[in-house]
């Protein structure tokens, strides 16, 4: 092969990667939008459909951590994911290919050498699914306690609860961030492997291939330095596709958890649904107070079936209470009740320490009022 033949070449493979390598900076930005877009309008859309009443029993910061922290987490961990994975198997096959066709014995070495610590790492991939799924729940937990600490702050500095509420909180943050902490320790615990696998190829290729060449297998010093090179392109992914699988593992677990989420209260309207309606709606002698207000009062309508209405009033006339009362918007006790997410005793003594028998008291008078 000429100079010219090996110029031409290389000219050749470097337009080849400059055109990969635009393609790819300008498919990926797109992808990923279009794929998070339709990703979360898609939750969302089974979100809003969801049953009023069931809705509000449920806590909504779970909804915003979804939204917020796994919804990043799924973009890298899912989505980008495969990008990444078609990068490395690319390379990975091309350099494969190469090393086939130059030793396929000393290939199978070092594949053989590669697999185990491999193999060993798949175990660990199932505590990260779990690992991840924790920190979600708890990412859920701490972004509904520091919302009841700012929605709760009135209440808080007026009863100067100020010292309970920091070891609340550090409480909540040390017990989070302890869950990222095992959700890292195993990442890495998954690359430590694929390190000590890429170890062993690298350094099992040399000392086969160099008995080989001394033993007049038909490997040169030449190819020995060929593979090392092709090398590079083989133990990239080995290195990291353990830790990619798991996870994308760990996304598609917050995957399954965001659509039960979002489905649960559905199959229970669905369980609980009324047959049609035949004679409309019917309501007789409604009445509702609200605090010392009374909104509606000995209220008769009768709603026929096919016919549309038009609420009309001023402000505070009742059309809201109207609709919450025909669509079960209401609860039996109904107000704004400052409540952490805690136990009662921390919620009547506000994290504070009292004496025990008077706390007892205070919580059997609660129970027998309700």
């Amino acid at each position: 092969m000429t100079i010219l033949q090996v110029g031409i070449i290389a000219m050749i493979t470097f337009l080849i990667f400059i055109a990969a390598y635009v393609i790819y900076r300008v498919a990926r930005p797109k992808y990923l939008y279009q794929a998070m877009l339709c990703y979360k309008q898609k939750i969302f859309c089974k979100m809003i459909d969801k049953n009023l009443s069931s809705f509000r029993k449920e806590n909504t910061s779970q909804y915003l951590s979804m939204y917020t922290n796994d919804a990043k987490m799924i973009e890298m961990y899912y989505f980008d994911s495969v990008l990444e994975m078609i990068d490395l198997t690319v390379s990975f096959v091309g350099a494969l290919l190469l090393m086939l066709w130059y030793s396929p014995i000393l290939t199978v070495f070092g594949l053989i050498l590669s697999v185990l610590p491999i193999a060993a790492s798949f175990p660990i991939a199932n505590k990260m699914a779990e690992a991840e799924r924790k920190v979600s729940d708890g990412n859920g937990e701490f972004v509904s306690i520091v919302r009841d600490i700012l929605q709760r702050f009135p209440v808080i500095k007026s009863f100067q609860a100020e010292k309970e509420m920091k070891k609340n909180f550090f409480r909540e943050n040390e017990r989070m961030e302890h869950l990222k902490y095992q959700s890292r320790y195993i990442e890495e615990s998954i690359n430590l492997w694929g390190t000590a696998a890429s170890v062993m190829m690298r350094l099992g290729i040399f000392l086969i291939g160099a008995w080989m060449s001394v033993s007049g297998y038909g490997v040169t010093p030449g190819i020995v330095l060929v593979f090392l090179q092709l090398m590079n392109y083989v133990i990239s992914p080995i290195e990291r596709i353990p830790s990619i699988l798991a996870k994308r593992k760990a996304a598609i677990g917050l995957i399954e958890k965001m659509l039960v989420s979002v489905q649960i209260n559905q199959e229970q309207m669905k369980e609980n649904k009324i047959g049609m309606l035949k004679k409309g709606i019917s309501l007789k002698d409604v009445s509702v107070s609200i605090g010392n207000k009374n909104v509606l009062h000995h209220l008769n309508f009768e709603f026929e079936i096919g016919k549309k209405y038009a609420v009309v009033g001023s402000s505070g006339a009742g059309k809201s209470t109207l609709i919450n009362t025909i669509m079960d918007g209401f609860s039996p006790v109904q107000q704004s009740v400052f409540v952490f997410r805690d136990t009662i005793r921390n919620n009547i003594t506000l994290f504070k320490e009292f004496d025990e028998e008077k706390v007892k008291k205070q919580q059997i008078r609660l129970v027998c009022e309700n």
